[in-house]
């Protein structure tokens, strides 16, 4: 437990700390205030200049109103198929993984009998040659 001598020292650190950092505040903060304000004003005009060349890009695409559509129409093709393709991949992603684990539980813990499966296997060659690789669709009874 800490006694009123260390509080006390505790106290007087912690107040010349503060004073000091009022002080640096003081000093500086009319240089840190131009500086924010420069950098305000840059900021506007970069805004101000983009905005103006959107503002003539989209006056030129409402010039011509069917290059205009056919944008509109494109892009949001583009990113219907986009959604539609992460959708079915993410829906593939998880039937299969909900498939194999199902078949991996159900053969260790042997209690799949009778059940089939379709499932793509993947036959690597026969006994004889290793080389050749073809993909098949059986019906796999589970046990």
């Amino acid at each position: 437990m800490a006694s009123w001598g260390e509080h006390l020292i505790n106290f007087v650190l912690d107040l010349s700390a503060a004073l000091v950092a009022a002080w640096l505040i003081w000093q500086y903060s009319s240089k840190l205030s131009d500086y924010w304000a420069h950098r305000s004003r840059v900021s506007v005009r970069k805004k101000v200049t983009r905005l103006e060349t959107l503002l003539a890009k989209y006056e030129s695409d409402f010039s011509d109103s069917r290059t205009f559509i056919a944008r509109i129409v494109m892009r949001a093709s583009f990113s219907i198929v986009i959604i539609l393709s992460l959708i079915i991949l993410i829906t593939g992603l998880v039937v299969g993984n909900a498939v194999y684990v199902y078949t991996v539980e159900c053969t260790l813990q042997n209690t799949c009998a009778g059940e089939n499966f379709y499932f793509w296997i993947a036959a690597v060659g026969n006994s004889t040659s290793s080389d050749c690789f073809a993909l098949f669709f059986y019906d796999v009874p589970l046990r």
